[in-house]
């Protein structure tokens, strides 16, 4: 293991010493926005995780996409960003695979059914895979990297995922030094948490992105793209959330990057979990949103027969409630009940299958470990 480690390092101090290419140098400064406002020593720093992740790393091209230099150049800049403040140099040693993809693709987890494969319909621009692979739209890193400003960027996101996988959860805490940091961690990321999902739900235009509002998981994920995409409207408006992702990454963008400008709402939210640690209301009830809420918060406990119940009620109070029709369709997918589930996707017309997110428990979305950026 020692000598390992010994030539890992000999092997990288090789590669640090060589001159760093100009294509490369001009590549980095085309597609990676926050590159030119970095000090001189800082851009050094992105090179040399750029030429150890380009030399380290297995890049996969998906569907036959020829991967080039500047798209593992680009990649590979992008994700030096969030270890910028790290006191060491970071290479990701848990990260083993890249797979790029031209532009969104669908999901390449299979359900299997009595001897039959279905493919998932889903389409996605990327993913986090527990096992050290990341897969990647080359459209949207393109286009987050040269853009930017509106709060979005695919690496960022992805990353992040890594970065809370690392202790084997993909739960919305990475790892944290000390029960006082996870302590303030979680009271100001459950307090931020809850208030993007009292604003998605009365539908009011948010700094954050409203995909946070899944679960915890995807919540941290749209943080950290806005702490490095608009760190300035973060800091006014979310003080608190910059202030533990400053103490998280160990550096503030803000000091450096300009903000473009506030972003417009991507999305929102069409079928995971919108109520991650909101007590469960009765599926009795009549009104439209508790019963829409219990169905979602039922999904992310596990608890599927009780989002089936709440779903289908809330579909006889309004047949049109697509939330509603998928969320039933997730929870008959996650009880094994194939024919249910995928008549009642054929059935609404719905444009994706649902998917399955993992959870500790295991079972059909254990296996399905994934963490999807939609």
């Amino acid at each position: 293991m020692i000598l390992t480690h010994w030539a890992k390092n000999r092997r990288r101090r090789q590669l640090l010493a060589q001159p760093f290419p100009t294509e490369w140098q001009n590549r980095l400064a085309q597609n990676v926005r926050h590159y030119r406002f970095l000090a001189p020593e800082q851009q050094v720093r992105v090179q040399d995780v750029v030429r150890v992740l380009l030399a380290e790393k297995t890049w996969v091209r998906g569907a036959g996409f020829v991967v080039t230099d500047e798209m593992k150049v680009t990649v590979a800049a992008q994700a030096s960003l969030l270890v910028l403040g790290f006191d060491r140099p970071y290479y990701y040693d848990a990260l083993r695979t890249v797979v790029l993809y031209p532009g969104t693709y669908s999901n390449p987890h299979l359900i299997a059914k009595e001897g039959e494969v279905i493919p998932e319909a889903l389409r996605t621009y990327g993913e986090m895979w527990a096992h050290g692979t990341v897969v990647l739209s080359w459209e949207e890193i393109l286009a987050c990297g040269r853009a930017g400003g509106n709060g979005r960027n695919l690496v960022l996101h992805e990353l992040a995922h890594y970065f809370d996988m690392l202790d084997r959860y993909a739960d919305g805490v990475p790892f944290l030094a000390g029960s006082e940091k996870r302590d303030s961690w979680e009271r100001v990321v459950d307090a931020e948490f809850r208030r993007l999902v009292g604003s998605a739900k009365r539908r009011e235009k948010t700094l954050l992105d409203q995909y946070g509002t899944w679960n915890k998981a995807e919540f941290f994920a749209v943080a950290t793209e806005c702490f490095f995409e608009l760190p300035k409207a973060m800091r006014q408006q979310h003080s608190e959330l910059h202030s533990v992702l400053r103490d998280l990454y160990r550096q503030d963008p803000g000091e450096w990057l300009p903000d473009a400008r506030t972003p417009q709402r991507r999305r929102e939210p069409d079928l995971e979990d919108v109520g991650d640690g909101v007590p469960l209301k009765s599926p009795d009830a009549g009104n439209a949103d508790e019963l829409l809420t219990t169905a979602f918060d039922a999904v992310n406990r596990g608890q599927f027969d009780l989002a089936i119940k709440a779903a289908t009620r809330l579909i006889a109070l309004d047949p049109g409630e697509a939330e509603a029709h998928h969320v039933r369709a997730r929870a008959f997918l996650e009880l094994r009940e194939y024919e249910r589930s995928l008549a009642q996707v054929a059935q609404f017309g719905l444009q994706r299958w649902p998917s399955a997110q993992p959870r500790a428990a295991g079972g059909l979305s254990g296996q399905l470990s994934t963490l999807h950026f939609l």
